[in-house]
């Protein structure tokens, strides 16, 4: 039986409030929302999320909407090895000998890794849960970029904040994001890492927003051209599975 508190501290209480039904919430909440739904005085509420904030518990999108942050999500996927995601990564990393990894995305221009699966190789690169890279990152970006949500203007801009190893053209860019939106994958072959050759397909949502990511990933010379279809359509087939998992 749980034991009862004589006196709980109300400030912690309202912070694992606050944890509890940012984590719940499809969309970014408001500090009016989360103060008039949980209530919360107005500035406790808000020196609360600000302290999450600063801890990076909580991020905050737009300067007046918050979401769950990279440091919760960090603690919840190293529970999440023996949860529901992994082992759907972990099939696409037994069948094709790849990387398998699934993103979320934090505030306006970050991609925050909180599940993935490595295949047990001599020659491998590792991912590590936690790691960011700006939202046009690889393939994930032509698949950011070809959803319509930012407008060229916009691309432009986060573009020139990419890094790539080998030289990339904007208007390059653009049109295999293009393609990527028609086909429903996208492909990535050695710009972002030189030697390396990705795949992502978006987890569907319920709007043009897209706020979560599968790719696989894996040293080019491992991945011959003519896996690409059978390992694209697999992944749309666990993108699936992982949408009604979440």
């Amino acid at each position: 039986m749980k034991e009862r508190l004589a006196k709980p501290v109300g400030s912690a209480l309202s912070a694992i409030k606050i944890l509890k039904y940012l984590s719940i919430s499809r969309t970014p909440k408001r500090l009016m929302e989360i103060s008039a739904d949980l209530g919360i005085n107005n500035s406790t509420c808000l020196n609360i999320l600000r302290t999450m904030e600063s801890e990076e518990f909580i991020s905050r999108v737009d300067s007046k909407l918050y979401e769950i942050g990279p440091a919760l999500m960090d603690i919840g996927q190293r529970i999440a090895k023996t949860g529901r995601i992994v082992p759907i990564l972990e099939q696409i990393t037994s069948r094709y000998g790849v990387n398998a990894l699934f993103w979320r995305r934090f505030g306006q221009g970050q991609l925050v890794l909180t599940a993935c699966s490595n295949p047990q190789s001599i020659v491998n690169i590792d991912a590590t849960i936690g790691m960011r890279v700006p939202l046009l990152t690889g393939s994930m970006g032509r698949v950011i970029a070809g959803s319509g949500e930012f407008s060229r203007a916009e691309l432009a801009e986060m573009f020139r904040e990419t890094v790539w190893q080998r030289p990339l053209d904007f208007e390059t860019f653009l049109t295999q994001a293009s393609e990527a939106a028609d086909r429903g994958w996208s492909e990535e072959r050695g710009y972002y890492l030189e030697g390396v050759t990705a795949i992502c397909v978006p987890i569907p949502g319920e709007s043009r927003k897209i706020t979560r990511l599968l790719t696989a990933f894996g040293l080019s010379d491992l991945i011959p051209d003519d896996t690409f279809p059978a390992l694209a359509r697999d992944m749309l087939k666990a993108a699936e599975l992982i949408a009604l998992e979440e």
